[in-house]
C-alpha cells in the first residue's frame, strides 16, 4: 500500500496514458484526448503571475463537432464581483473580431467567460500565430502563453483524423468536413436495479479488518465513521474500509462479502489505463451512491483540489464498470468541473 502522499503524486504520472488515451504538453500548454478521440487542450498563466488563470480548448471527434473554448481567471486582489465585467481578448496586441467585449460571470477574483463558436473559431485563428494571449478589462491585464500552442492544436488534429480538412484547428487544408472520421461508439455501461439498504450491519466485521490486504495500512477501520457500507446485492456487502489518511485524501480498500465478512473478496474498480504500472488497490475520497448504483473517487493531488484524478463506476449486478474518468495533471489553479475527460461511457436508461 502507498501513502497518502505517494498516490497522489502517482495520479499525476497519469500525463502519459495508453492505448486510446494519449496526453502530451507543448511549452507552455498541454493537450489530452480521451477514448471517444474528445481532446482538450489548455494553456496557463505562468505560476510567478498575481493572477492566475487558463484558456481551455474543448473538441469532441467527427465531422460536425465545434471547438468550445474557455477563460478563467482567478486573483486575491479583485473586488466583490457586483459590477459587470467585460474581457478585450487579444493576442500580440491584436483583438480578433467579436472578441473587443467578451462577457463575463464570476467575481473579479474568479472570473470566466465561455465564447461562441464564431467567438472561439476567432480566437483560435489568431492563437495559431500568436505569442501572446492577454485579457484586459479588469484591474490590471492578464496574460498567457501561446509556446506551444499551435503544436498542440496540430497534435489535436492529428489525432482526429483532421490534418488537411477544412475543419482543422491548426492544418487546415482543402478536404472537405466529410473526409474527418466518425467519433468512435461509446461504451455503454448498465446499472443493476437499485435494492433495499434496511439493516445494514454499522461497522466492518473482524474478518474484514483482519484481512490481509490491509496489513500495511496505518489503522485499518480505525476511522469506523468512514467506513462505507452498502448492500450491492442479496448477501453482498459493499465494504469501503479507510486504510490511510493524508491531509486531504483518505484512503479505501474495498471489499465484497456477506453480512459477516465470510467469502471477501477485494474489488479494485477498472481503470483508465488496465496496464498502468502505477496503478494501486486503494481508491481516494470514495462515495457510494445506492440510488444510482455508483461508485466515486476523488483523488487530490493537493489541498484545494485543483489537479489529481476523478472517476465514477456502475455496479451492474457482477462489478464496477468505468463510467467516466477525468485527470489534470498540472497544479494550475483548473477547477474539477474543468479537468479534461479521460474515459468517457454511456450509462443505459433504465
Amino acid at each position: 500500500m502507498k501513502p497518502a502522499i505517494v498516490v497522489a503524486a502517482a495520479m499525476l504520472a497519469l500525463a502519459a496514458p495508453a492505448a486510446a488515451q494519449e496526453a502530451k504538453s507543448f511549452k507552455s500548454w498541454s493537450a489530452l484526448c480521451d477514448n471517444l478521440k474528445t481532446c482538450t487542450a489548455f494553456g496557463y498563466t505562468d505560476e510567478a503571475a498575481d493572477t492566475h488563470g487558463f484558456v481551455r480548448l474543448v473538441r469532441a471527434a467527427g465531422p460536425n463537432a465545434p471547438a468550445r473554448v474557455t477563460l478563467r481567471t482567478e486573483t486575491e486582489d479583485g473586488d466583490d464581483g457586483k459590477r459587470p465585467l467585460a474581457w478585450s481578448v487579444s493576442v500580440d496586441g491584436h483583438v480578433p473580431p467579436g472578441l473587443q467585449a467578451v462577457a463575463t460571470t464570476g467575481t473579479d477574483e474568479e472570473r470566466r467567460a465561455e465564447l461562441s463558436p464564431a467567438q472561439a473559431a476567432a480566437l483560435i485563428a489568431a492563437v495559431r500565430n500568436g505569442s501572446q494571449l492577454t485579457l484586459a478589462g479588469g484591474k490590471a491585464p492578464i496574460t498567457l502563453s501561446l509556446a506551444g500552442s499551435s503544436a498542440a492544436l496540430l497534435w489535436i488534429d492529428d489525432r482526429q483524423g483532421r490534418v488537411g480538412t477544412v475543419t482543422a484547428l491548426a492544418a487546415k487544408g482543402a478536404r472537405p468536413a466529410s473526409a474527418v472520421p466518425a467519433a468512435p461508439a461509446a461504451p455503454v455501461v448498465r446499472a443493476a436495479p437499485a435494492i433495499s439498504q434496511a439493516g445494514l450491519p454499522t461497522r466492518a466485521p473482524k474478518a474484514i479488518l483482519d484481512n490481509p490486504k490491509l496489513k500495511d495500512c496505518d489503522d485499518p477501520g480505525a476511522k469506523s465513521e468512514d467506513t462505507t457500507i452498502a448492500r450491492l446485492g442479496a448477501h453482498q456487502i459493499l465494504w469501503g474500509v479507510p486504510c490511510s489518511a493524508g491531509a486531504y485524501n483518505l484512503l479505501s480498500v474495498l471489499f465484497v462479502s456477506d453480512e459477516a465478512g465470510r467469502g471477501a473478496r477485494e474489488i479494485v474498480p477498472p481503470d483508465a489505463e488496465p496496464n498502468n504500472p502505477d496503478a494501486d488497490d486503494e481508491l481516494m475520497n470514495i462515495n457510494y451512491d445506492p440510488e444510482t448504483r455508483t461508485l466515486t473517487a476523488f483523488a487530490k493531488a493537493r489541498g484545494i483540489g485543483d489537479c489529481g484524478e476523478a472517476a465514477t463506476w456502475v455496479w451492474d449486478g457482477q462489478g464496477f464498470r468505468l463510467l467516466d474518468e477525468t485527470v489534470m495533471g498540472q497544479c494550475q489553479g483548473v477547477v474539477s468541473d474543468d479537468w479534461p475527460s479521460l474515459y468517457h461511457a454511456v450509462r443505459a436508461p433504465g
